[in-house]
């Protein structure tokens, strides 16, 4: 019914995103004003996409798991030249 009542170039306009609300950090005048324009973007955008900001949070900790664990000694594999050393001389020139 609403497209009956309405003209032919209304319609084809896309919709309007919804309007933005404001973030607990905004109420803390202190803190807001010293953020610069893009970190407060940001911000923002974080925690207007939810499911984007748990899968980022996700991703940053599986790739810090990830340099954890090869950096200890028992997850890493040994190279063929750390292999080389310990069996044979190799010739520096």
């Amino acid at each position: 019914m609403r497209a009956l009542r309405e003209t032919a170039a209304s319609l084809i306009r896309p919709r309007s995103a919804k309007p933005g609300k404001r973030i607990l950090l905004e109420r803390i005048p202190p803190l807001w004003r010293r953020l610069s324009f893009l970190k407060k973007a940001t911000l923002r955008n974080m925690f207007r996409y939810k499911i984007r900001m748990v899968m980022m949070l996700v991703g940053i900790g599986c790739s810090s798991a990830l340099i954890v664990t090869s950096s200890t000694r028992g997850f890493r594999p040994i190279s063929s030249s750390a292999r080389l050393t310990k069996t044979r001389r190799i010739w520096r020139i």
